[in-house]
């Protein structure tokens, strides 16, 4: 159930800015109308998280992934937990990539709290280190959390969802709609 750790670092090297964009690089900047999905995570697990959205990607979830690359700053907010209240705000859904370094930070779970406070559809994906495997404490904790992992068939990605609420129930999800 939980996606190998190893795994999302070999993908990431297939991560490139020009996968997950927000905007077009035309002659005139235009927003690409994508829904928007934010992914929790500590930012010292950024490799991760850009394997993740490859692994997203090759499985046909097309959409503009919100994460903190360690680029941007919180200048333009008063403070990180203002930042994270807008970027839920913002998105459609949201992930929490669980890592040892994710499930115990305090920004994690305040993104968490909220998201569920305002409804929104989160998923927990399960990560998997050492014999060790990270997240599995959320599981059942928060009513609107669903757990997310992706297999590898031949060549092809699949995304499978296992809803909270039907918990022997593994549903495929082939776009974003699905989610």
């Amino acid at each position: 159930m939980a996606i190998k750790q190893v795994d999302l670092l070999k993908l990431s090297a297939l991560y490139g800015e020009g996968l997950n964009r927000e905007f077009s690089s035309t002659q005139h900047v235009m927003k690409i109308p994508k829904p928007r999905i934010f992914i929790i995570h500590n930012i010292w697990d950024f490799r991760m998280v850009q394997g993740l959205i490859v692994m997203l990607s090759f499985a046909g979830i097309d959409a503009f992934y919100d994460w903190d690359d360690g680029y941007a700053t919180d200048a333009t907010y008063e403070t990180s937990e203002d930042n994270l209240i807008k970027r839920v705000s913002a998105a459609r859904a949201c992930m929490l990539l669980a890592t040892k370094k994710s499930v115990c930070a305090p920004l994690s779970i305040t993104a968490l709290e909220y998201a569920t406070l305002i409804h929104r559809k989160t998923y927990l994906v399960l990560t998997e280190a050492e014999g060790q495997t990270y997240g599995e404490e959320f599981i059942g904790v928060h009513p609107q959390m669903d757990v997310l992992t992706s297999k590898r068939y031949n060549r092809n990605y699949v995304v499978r969802i296992l809803e909270n609420d039907r918990s022997n129930f593994w549903k495929n999800v082939h776009n974003i709609s699905g989610l």
